[in-house]
């Protein structure tokens, strides 16, 4: 059975047929192309929590697509578009399948995330200073010992600060030329623009 999914499809209807469908069904291929692709893997994860014990073949594809457009003038010729557009394929089975194809998933395979040490329900509290060196991979010893330090924020300052910026470059748009300033030389550099 193929279920061809659109933007336009509603999934509860989807799901209701396919549930059905899928009783008497050995296999069951969901396809979605451009905006539908999210909503047919929506409904491919929704029934494999429904039927847990199935099996999994995705393949992702492009769709040529050609637009044949009328011009409204007597004197000008058709115009063809040929746009290419995102496709997935999911190929559903309650009977295994061929383990060394491409884009295989075993029943089951979406709990290893969830059930395993790093699943997000079982992650420790941290203070700041954990959660920092853990983004960077180096500890506050590590940290101090280079010279640097691991604060929790800014320092805010009442009023306002100076601020000791020059400009580097001006751009003079008259005669499309950049003119730089360095601070090692004194002169003017003029870097023309080709436009």
């Amino acid at each position: 059975m193929n279920l061809k999914v659109s933007g336009g499809s509603k999934m509860r209807n989807l799901l209701g047929y396919a549930m059905k469908a899928f009783k008497e069904e050995r296999a069951i291929v969901w396809s979605g192309s451009g905006a539908a692709m999210g909503k047919a893997i929506s409904c491919v994860e929704i029934m494999k929590r429904r039927y847990k014990q199935t099996y999994q073949i995705t393949k992702i594809c492009y769709r040529k697509v050609e637009e044949f457009w009328e011009p409204q003038l007597e004197e000008l010729d058709p115009l063809v578009v040929v746009r290419e557009v995102p496709t997935i394929h999911i190929l559903l089975s309650k009977d295994p399948l061929n383990t060394a194809e491409p884009g295989y998933q075993a029943p089951g395979a979406y709990d290893a995330f969830w059930k395993s040490s790093e699943g997000p329900g079982k992650q420790k509290h941290m203070g700041p200073t954990a959660r920092k060196s853990m983004k960077t991979g180096v500890s506050a010893e590590q940290f101090a010992a280079m010279g640097l330090r691991t604060g929790t924020g800014h320092k805010q300052s009442s009023g306002k600060q100076k601020q000791n910026m020059e400009p580097i470059a001006h751009v003079d748009i008259s005669n499309t030329s950049v003119k730089e300033e360095s601070k090692d030389d004194p002169e003017h550099d003029e870097l023309t623009i080709l436009s």
